[in-house]
């Protein structure tokens, strides 16, 4: 959890692994970075990873981080 005595400081998160939401649950990533933003929680997310759901994923996500 970020310190409140450092402002610039953030949770660094990582995500490795297939972009499939069946036996992986990547789409589980969605709702995780919905939670962060509603707690106002300073992160960065580097998602390492391809498969059939990168691109809806991706969207999705990216569409989280304009609302911000």
């Amino acid at each position: 959890v970020p310190s409140n005595k450092c402002p610039d400081s953030f949770l660094r998160l990582c995500y490795a692994g297939r972009l499939e939401d069946g036996d992986k649950r990547a789409c589980d990533l969605i709702p995780f970075v919905q939670a962060l933003n509603e707690l106002e929680i300073p992160f960065r997310f580097t998602i390492a990873g391809d498969g059939p759901d990168r691109n809806s994923i991706a969207k999705r996500l990216f569409a989280l981080s304009d609302s911000n």
